[in-house]
This record gives C-alpha cells, sequence and structure tokens, in this order.
C-alpha cells in the first residue's frame, strides 16, 4: 500500500542518532524532545514457556532514512512486517554511536508487547581509545581528540 505523499518541514521533530561520545555526554532535553518519546505502553504478552526466542535486527541503509520523520514518511511502498507475535525482542540499529529507535518503531512495538532497543556501537579503525575512555569511567576525555596512544 502506498504511502500518502508528505511536505517536508524543515523544522518538523525527527528522530536522531548522537554521533559521538562528547554529543552524549553534553546532550540535554529540549522541547522538542517529547516528540521522541514513544506514546504507547509496552502491553502485555503472554508468554509459550516452550518457544524459542527471536530476536529482530532492523539495520535498513543505516538507519534513520524515512523513519526519522516522526509525521509519516514518503515511502512509495511499506515495509510491513506481520509477525509481531513471535517476536521477543526489537532492536534498532543504525552505524551510529548511540542509536535511539524511532519513535514509530517503538510505538508499533510497544503495540505488540515487544521491547524496542536501541544501540551503542564503536566501530571503524583507531576507535579503540573511545571504549577503554567509555570503560574507564573518566567522563572528561574528549573522544574526538584524544591520540590512543596517550591512554
Amino acid at each position: 500500500m502506498p504511502s500518502r505523499k508528505l511536505q517536508r518541514d524543515s523544522l518538523s521533530p525527527r528522530c536522531f542518532a548522537l554521533k559521538s561520545l562528547s554529543e552524549l555526554r553534553e546532550w540535554k532535553a529540549t522541547p522538542e524532545d517529547i516528540y521522541n518519546i514513544p506514546n504507547i505502553a509496552l502491553q502485555p504478552r503472554r508468554q509459550i514457556a516452550q518457544r524459542p526466542k527471536l530476536l529482530i535486527i532492523h539495520d535498513m541503509a543505516g538507519g534513520y532514512t524515512e523513519d526519522k520523520y516522526i509525521q509519516g514518511n514518503n515511502y512509495q511502498e511499506i515495509y510491513n512486517f506481520q509477525h509481531w507475535h513471535l517476536v521477543d525482542c526489537f532492536v534498532y540499529f543504525a552505524h551510529e554511536r548511540v542509536c535511539i529507535p524511532p519513535v514509530n518503531w517503538s510505538n508499533i512495538c510497544h503495540r505488540n508487547g515487544v521491547p524496542c532497543l536501541g544501540t551503542f556501537i564503536i566501530e571503524g579503525k583507531n576507535l579503540m581509545h573511545e571504549m577503554e575512555t567509555l570503560l574507564s569511567g573518566n567522563p572528561l576525555e574528549d573522544d574526538n581528540n584524544a591520540d590512543p596512544l596517550e591512554i
């Protein structure tokens, strides 16, 4: 089923990731962040004891594409996941440092009784200093300028 075409408003709220440890440390809530809070509580589900557990991980084209728009999207054809009753946990992944699931994913997961998780990732060359900074508990270390040989 095609989506309705929506006009893009540059001031419309959007879901987003945090791109660095310093951005995470410096993040402060703003009034617009209210739009990124799911408005559907996690619904209870009947658990089937002898069933294997299923974890679904979203990794669609780097994430935060059309699903970042809280008010809807411009997809001509929508990806329609139809078997939520089989899913035990959903993870939104987007190759960003701190990946916060878009509110639309959180709401659909919660409506179906499925926890929705984001990710924290350190990937790429020469980024072990970020992991060491995180594990050492040194909140003053600047992850963008740290020399990996100095830590």
